[in-house]
């Protein structure tokens, strides 16, 4: 069962999340993280599995690269104002559920003000962040998240 949820955009921090995921897996055990590239099988529900396994997790990290944010849809409207978003989605799962929702800010990204989400998502400014760095601070960080 996987006791760690992992959300993240695919165009904001694949590298990072695939990461963050390894170690965990590594420190954890194999099968104590979720994250979709390796946890969805093709023509499985996306909805119902993201749904079933945040509805089972205990720790569930926000990945905020530095396009999160300001990431647009193919009309060029801000993804995380769209109620459909998965991002937005899985959060908001994470939040009603009142697991523990870890924002993990990558290479001195800032947190996202509550005036710049979405009302659904406003508790997740109020949540302390974990700082993950690359290169050589990596390690380090990431200790510090696993602890």
């Amino acid at each position: 069962m996987s006791r760690i949820f992992i959300s993240y955009r695919r165009r904001d921090a694949p590298y990072a999340a695939g990461r963050i995921y390894e170690e965990l897996e590594s420190h954890f055990g194999s099968g104590s993280t979720f994250i979709d590239v390796d946890a969805l099988q093709a023509g499985e529900d996306v909805q119902a599995k993201i749904q079933e396994v945040v509805g089972r997790c205990q720790i569930f990290l926000a990945v905020i690269g530095h396009g999160w944010l300001a990431a647009k849809d193919q009309q060029g409207r801000r993804r995380l104002d769209n109620p459909a978003d998965w991002v937005r989605l899985e959060i908001e799962a994470a939040l009603k559920r009142k697991v523990t929702v870890i924002p993990v800010l990558l290479d001195g990204v800032l947190m996202p003000q509550v005036s710049e989400l979405p009302e659904s998502l406003h508790p997740l400014a109020y949540r302390q962040a974990a700082f993950v760095r690359h290169g050589r601070d990596f390690r380090v960080d990431i200790a510090r998240l696993m602890e």
